[in-house]
């Protein structure tokens, strides 16, 4: 008898793994595909941007205003569009007709902050900004607002049209010590698609080091680039779209993320983006500010 048509436990595993090395490298395509579809159809949206003379970002250029307060060395806060208006979402200083409260309000907008937002923080909203060291200065270069009706610290992240997402962090305070079913609600709340946002605090040299959460990334921004990934994963996708906006990134993740920091590392250098690794005993936002130096310092 033909010894291949002889009945044999290992002939099954032999096809199972044949099989699995010839479908590996399709997947891989396949998904190195759909990334790059999704760039060409960005590409295409922005051709129909400016078919339909809508306006959009040309140029980034040093926001005047931030210079005054020592700020922007890198030199790109603020962005130019194509119908001439000029927008700095650091500080809010603009020029022209076009003002980001606008794209905030239009009707059609899938995402608004709470209507009762305010700068007045009450005192258990200070606390907890305190204990992180964030100063009223950090505050308003990050557009961080109170909502009493939600009780939270509320988070927005903007690009040239507008409003893109929110989080808010809840905070027990005074009458809004709010239970549903017995239990707090969650600590951290989002609205819009807040995990599909590449949201820069700064870049510094096309340098920028990865943390989980926007705290972290307003902390280690005082001394090098910082984005937050709302998360503790980044996708391939998502680093190719980096890869736009800086040219080395370092992933600081919190304690208990180190090996998905070095596979995240890993990734980023196979697909172009030169990374590293910082790891530390505590997440970024709870070291101080020298503590903070001290880890950028010794891993560059």
């Amino acid at each position: 008898m033909n010894p291949w048509f002889r009945p044999s436990i290992q002939q099954p595993r032999w096809i199972a793994n044949s099989v699995k090395f010839l479908v590996s490298p399709l997947t891989n395509a396949l998904e190195y595909v759909k990334v790059y579809l999704d760039t060409f159809n960005s590409g295409i949206n922005l051709l129909g941007r400016m078919m339909r003379s809508e306006s959009y970002v040309i140029r980034k250029e040093q926001c005047p205003k931030c210079r005054e307060l020592g700020h922007d060395r890198s030199m790109d806060n603020l962005a130019v569009y194509s119908d001439g208006h000029s927008y700095c979402f650091r500080c809010g200083y603009g020029t022209g007709r076009k003002h980001v409260a606008q794209a905030i309000n239009k009707p059609n907008h899938t995402v608004v902050l709470p209507a009762d937002v305010t700068t007045d923080f009450p005192y258990e909203a200070r606390q907890w900004l305190e204990q992180y060291q964030l100063s009223r200065l950090d505050l308003m270069s990050n557009h961080v607002m109170w909502s009493e009706q939600w009780s939270r610290l509320i988070f927005p992240y903007f690009n040239e049209t507008g409003l893109l997402a929110w989080q808010g962090r809840y905070i027990p305070c005074g009458k809004n010590k709010i239970e549903f079913n017995g239990k707090a609600p969650q600590k951290w709340f989002s609205q819009g698609k807040i995990h599909e946002i590449i949201h820069p605090v700064k870049v510094t040299n096309r340098t920028a080091v990865l943390v989980e959460d926007i705290v972290s990334a307003i902390k280690v921004s005082k001394f090098t680039g910082a984005i937050p990934i709302f998360g503790s994963s980044v996708s391939a996708k998502q680093i190719l779209r980096l890869k736009t906006v800086v040219d080395r990134v370092w992933y600081w993740l919190d304690p208990d993320m180190r090996s998905k920091s070095v596979k995240m590392s890993n990734l980023s250098t196979l697909l172009g983006l030169p990374a590293c690794v910082i790891f530390s005993d505590k997440d970024p936002k709870e070291h101080t500010y020298d503590e903070i130096k001290q880890y950028l310092t010794k891993d560059q």
